[in-house]
């Protein structure tokens, strides 16, 4: 039997950011790591945060099939399935577009980074300024 871990650090720091559509963000984050797991392998999933001097940026890894190197900088483009979507027939290529598109809007920075076969990361990068001071 194949099981599953989730390892969840340091996410007690606040940002500014609108709690349902991160929730969704987080969702589609989780969606696709189930839907791309390695079957082959347990599933482990790691969330942490880390605060920098500009910024406080959200990591969430999977050790899921990875994305190639060739599909990378495409996968936040509208309706793009890459090779791990042509392979998976619940596929659109709209949920890291959306993603993208909030992000956008809320005024965060998103970057993706992955080797096929071996994880993808997530970084959700959320500014500091004055209003991040309570």
């Amino acid at each position: 039997m194949i099981g599953a871990t989730i390892s969840v650090s340091n996410l007690d720091i606040n940002v500014m950011t609108d709690g349902k559509w991160l929730e969704y963000v987080i969702g589609q984050f989780m969606d696709n790591t189930v839907k791309y797991r390695d079957v082959s392998r347990n599933l482990k999933i790691t969330v942490f945060a880390k605060e920098n001097e500009k910024s406080v940026d959200f990591i969430y890894e999977d050790n899921g099939q990875g994305i190639s190197r060739e599909d990378l900088p495409r996968i936040f483009d509208k309706s793009f399935t890459g090779d791990n979507g042509h392979n998976i027939s619940k596929s659109t290529g709209m949920g890291l577009y959306i993603v993208k598109s909030l992000c956008d809007r809320l005024g965060h920075k998103i970057s993706a980074e992955s080797e096929k076969g071996e994880y993808t990361r997530f970084t959700i990068s959320f500014a500091k300024n004055d209003m991040h001071r309570f």
